[in-house]
């Protein structure tokens, strides 16, 4: 038999030394350039015999490159095992149905008014052509008990969003203890509270009531001074920082569960690694999320490759100060750590789904855009509609034109939002391709 070297084969040179990386399966073996010599030798497909009598190398070490599959059978074709691989998926996906999937966790739109006027804030984008919505207390209660009755005798999660949802504090209140007597009847198990807050709305009364719940939040800031009030201001233009950061403070006087989440901007994104270095040694905050640029039929609002860059900075700096850094990339480095390929949905993980409920109390499968008509769906009609599986399960991954990219097993492909602006411009959106391609070179090797 003859063997080839197999297409998903990428080597990544430092300081003289290799790191292949096969990106089908996610092995990567570390070694130097006679290995090198030796896969190019495969290029033409040969048999062992072939190569064995060149003395390049000896028996064990092909059976071992068969085995972790950089050495392929001639007669494989990879890029159809690809594309069938994708389509596969898709058929699989798409035959479970909405009514088979646990709908666990949900955002809430509770309100898509602020007291912040960030010049940079994706919900100011969705709500430029209607005027900013509350949420009734009708349609969230609505929303909790579907989730609820979805989830009998089991673990649901909650996060407050908006807008400032804190601007909906007693609604708030008033829909935990509801989740809770839920819980002492044995409706369900548990639940997980989670809030997104810019912090300057909290008080003594505010954080003893989340550190009871356990609720979790998650406090916006992006930098020092300078740079958290760039762009996080209030309407008469002044700097937000100082009340973001009184409101810290008081998270930690009353010991609540702080997460830190960080914005990446054209204004910031060449500093997101000082930022971070900030955040955990003066700040003292353990916990950072790096969002992930929101896609728009323009692409990413940030440089892919400068983020890509700074985010392996910060995560030196994690490990330096036992920090806890979510990212992007984060897919990336649980894929290779696992060698597992991970190429669902952002917000699939096997039969559990998270939705975003909007003001109008109608269900977004997308949970980063409630604008979208295309996503939305009302609650009474979830069981009875194809949405789900029309919007999630788009052609996403095992596209042709992923097939020569090194990052396709831990990107996953372009994401449902994005499909839908490629359709809408015919523009593909080729700034996440940069960031995960730029990425993995770094990350095989940490």
């Amino acid at each position: 038999m003859r063997y080839k070297k197999s297409h998903w084969i990428y080597d990544f040179e430092r300081n003289e030394d290799y790191a292949f990386f096969n990106a089908n399966n996610l092995t990567v073996i570390f070694s130097d350039e006679e290995l090198l010599s030796l896969l190019n030798q495969f290029r033409e497909p040969k048999t062992l015999d072939e190569i064995l009598k060149l003395q390049m190398t000896d028996q064990e070490t092909l059976l071992y490159l068969i085995e972790k599959e950089f050495l392929v059978p001639e007669i494989i074709d990879e890029k159809n095992l690809f594309l069938k691989k994708g389509s596969d998926l898709k058929d699989q996906l798409t035959n479970v149905q909405i009514k088979e999937t646990t709908l666990n966790a949900m955002r809430i739109i509770l309100t898509e008014r602020c007291n912040y006027s960030c010049s940079y804030c994706f919900v100011m984008g969705q709500t430029e052509q209607h005027e900013k919505r509350d949420m009734s207390r009708e349609d969230l209660f609505n929303a909790v008990d579907f989730l609820i009755e979805n989830n009998k005798g089991g673990q649901i999660n909650l996060q407050f969003f908006g807008g400032e949802p804190l601007l909906k504090y007693p609604l708030i209140v008033e829909c935990m203890e509801y989740v809770n007597n839920c819980i002492s009847t044995e409706r369900i198990k548990e639940v997980e509270y989670s809030i997104a807050t810019n912090g300057s709305l909290l008080t003594d009364e505010i954080c003893e009531y989340f550190k009871k719940n356990e609720l979790l939040v998650n406090l916006s800031i992006d930098g020092p001074k300078e740079l958290h009030d760039f762009g996080r201001i209030y309407p008469n233009g002044d700097g937000t920082y100082a009340d973001t950061i009184r409101g810290l403070e008081l998270l930690k006087k009353h010991g609540n569960k702080v997460a830190i989440l960080l914005t990446p901007t054209t204004e910031n994104v060449n500093h997101i690694s000082e930022i971070f270095r900030f955040i955990v040694t003066e700040l003292k905050c353990k916990e950072v999320t790096i969002n992930t640029p929101q896609p728009t039929e323009n692409g990413w609002p940030v440089d892919p490759v400068i983020l890509s860059n700074q985010i392996k900075e910060a995560l030196l700096i994690a490990k330096e100060h036992n920090a806890l850094i979510h990212s992007p990339a984060t897919r990336v480095l649980v894929g290779l750590n696992k060698r597992e390929p991970q190429i669902l949905s952002c917000a699939r993980l096997e039969n559990s789904e998270e939705v975003t409920v909007s003001p109008e109390g109608l269900i977004s499968y997308c949970i980063i855009t409630w604008h979208v008509k295309d996503c939305l769906v009302s609650i009474n009609d979830i069981h009875n509609t194809d949405l789900f599986n029309e919007w999630k399960y788009i052609d996403s991954y095992g596209l042709e034109k992923c097939f020569n990219c090194a990052a396709i097993n831990v990107c996953g492909g372009p994401c449902a939002l994005e499909k839908y602006y490629e359709r809408k411009s015919f523009r593909h959106d080729n700034d996440r391709c940069k960031f995960y391609q730029d990425f993995i070179k770094w990350a095989v090797w940490n």
